[in-house]
């Protein structure tokens, strides 16, 4: 189920429906929340949140996002992984011009 949510989501925000996008990844993030290592799914999902947030220039809602998403990248790649994923650059790199 969460992963139906979580297609939907990204369904919705290629559709820009960007409400619609928010309401489902929420049920999707509340879903895999309660799963056992599932870092990668949350990761992903708080990543499409920060966006869209930001997109809507609601600053403080894409850092929380932005920073829950490298949290859980950290749980689940290596080190050089970490340091090299392009999705991990680009919230760095937002959060810094954030600031």
């Amino acid at each position: 189920l969460a992963h139906t949510y979580y297609s939907l989501g990204n369904l919705y925000g290629k559709l820009k429906q960007v409400e619609k996008a928010r309401e489902i990844y929420k049920k999707a993030l509340e879903i895999y929340e309660t799963m056992k290592n599932e870092h990668e799914k949350l990761a992903f999902i708080h990543f499409n949140l920060g966006g869209l947030a930001a997109n809507l220039n609601e600053i403080d809602a894409a850092k929380l996002h932005f920073k829950a998403s490298l949290e859980n990248y950290q749980k689940f790649l290596g080190k050089q992984e970490y340091a090299n994923n392009p999705n991990v650059k680009k919230m760095t790199d937002v959060l810094k011009r954030m600031k």
